[in-house]
């Protein structure tokens, strides 16, 4: 259930609690917040184009398998919604897009 009443890092910060999952470090907030402001107006995003746009935001160094087990908490909670792409030619393994659920974007 989504509460619009909560910002978009109140409610993971609620259902991280809930589901009994990673507590909320300073570096999984900043990359939720991260994703909730730069992403909620795209389609979809891919965890390379967060790792990339976090390096370029902040000074403070997160960790890629940071940014990959937060992805992976927020599909979980329901925050994010994971997608998968058929495998292009040129590769063999899929392609894994992100996107916010409806209810989260502008």
């Amino acid at each position: 259930m989504i509460r619009r009443n909560r910002s978009y890092l109140e409610e993971f910060a609620i259902r991280i609690r809930e589901h009994n999952l990673f507590k909320a470090t300073r570096e999984r907030l900043l990359i939720v917040r991260h994703i909730h402001e730069q992403y909620r107006q795209r389609e979809s995003f891919t965890d390379v184009d967060v790792a990339e746009s976090i390096k370029v935001a902040t000074p403070r160094r997160v960790s890629l398998s940071t940014v990959y087990r937060t992805l992976r908490c927020l599909v979980e909670v329901e925050l994010l919604d994971r997608l998968e792409q058929a495998p292009s030619s040129q590769s063999d393994s899929k392609l894994i897009l992100y996107r916010l659920p409806v209810a989260w974007r502008d």
